[in-house]
């Protein structure tokens, strides 16, 4: 048996294109997903013929009822909401940018709150860009937007990213 089967896993930013993803290899293991987003970028479309094997939060994360109410009773909560963009987008996008920081605090105090066991924050290569071009004096090769990401949900519980070179780029262990 899967090590998410029956398991209650809450994905913010699961109607994102990745969140969609992570969504449908978790209802695909067995576990009871949940689903936070405001579609504002995300859509419904994403998450398919699953939407009625969910239950779904819309709505604003830096409103603390809604993410409270989200994290009640979560096992495992994959945090990938966030106000995002392409390439540039946080240069030119700072403030807005900054709301993330109040968002994560939101769900990291309702993670808190509700005694979610787990969390698992992930952010895109965007996030850091520019500093690191700044560092290593070269692009963000392998990560942009015409780039694929392609993750693997084990069944002992590993959710493995890989870029379309198939390097890891990302392992969370369950």
């Amino acid at each position: 048996m899967s090590f998410w089967h029956g398991r209650k896993v809450l994905v913010t930013g699961g109607a994102s294109f990745i969140g969609s993803h992570v969504v449908e290899r978790l209802v695909g293991n067995g576990a009871q997903v949940s689903v936070a987003d405001d579609f504002s970028s995300g859509k419904r479309e994403n998450l398919g013929a699953l939407v009625d094997e969910l239950t779904i939060f819309e709505g604003d994360l830096k409103v603390s009822d809604l993410a409270a109410a989200a994290c009640d009773g979560q096992e495992i909560v994959f945090h990938l909401a966030a106000d995002h963009g392409g390439r540039g987008y946080v240069d030119l996008h700072q403030y807005a940018c900054a709301t993330n920081l109040g968002l994560d605090q939101s769900v990291f105090a309702a993670c808190l709150a509700r005694g979610v066991g787990k969390v698992v924050f992930a952010s895109s290569g965007r996030a850091h860009e520019s500093r690191r071009r700044q560092l290593i004096g070269e692009p963000a090769a392998g990560m942009g937007a015409r780039s694929s990401l392609r993750q693997g949900l084990k069944g002992d519980g590993r959710l493995v990213l890989l870029d379309e070179g198939q390097r890891q780029r990302a392992f969370v262990s369950g």
